[in-house]
């Protein structure tokens, strides 16, 4: 088999086939032309972000408030409280340690405490 025989199969393959050939070359231009007219039309927006919505938020000025001032949320204070219970306790008492934070209140002296009417824990000494 020479080189020549070989050309002229292909050329004969070629003219049995030419229409599936044209046909498939066709079908592959339109696909690559349909994904980039796809491509170059497309919005090129980013996905949307989803925040949870238990997510609280704070300002910087409404957290040196909530510090400032007695009662729920206040960061600062030598005694603290639960809003569920009616004993206050030395902040460096073990069984204020236990109340969780998000029922803690908190106070600057014992007499503010009791002004709330909170009285004074018997498992804690003062």
């Amino acid at each position: 088999m020479n080189f020549r025989s070989t050309l002229e199969r292909g050329s004969s393959f070629f003219e049995r086939h030419k229409i599936n050939i044209a046909l498939g070359g066709a079908f592959f231009v339109g696909i690559f032309l349909g994904l980039g007219l796809a491509i170059l039309t497309a919005e090129n927006q980013p996905s949307p972000i989803i925040i949870d919505q238990n997510i609280m938020t704070i300002k910087a000025d409404e957290i040196i408030k909530m510090a400032e001032t007695p009662g729920v949320g206040n960061m600062a204070g030598d005694f603290i409280a639960s809003i569920n219970g009616k004993n206050y306790y030395p902040a460096e008492c073990a069984a204020a340690y236990k109340i969780k934070k998000e029922n803690q209140i908190r106070f600057k002296s014992a007499e503010e405490a009791r002004s709330r009417g909170y009285v004074p824990s018997k498992s804690c000494a003062q």
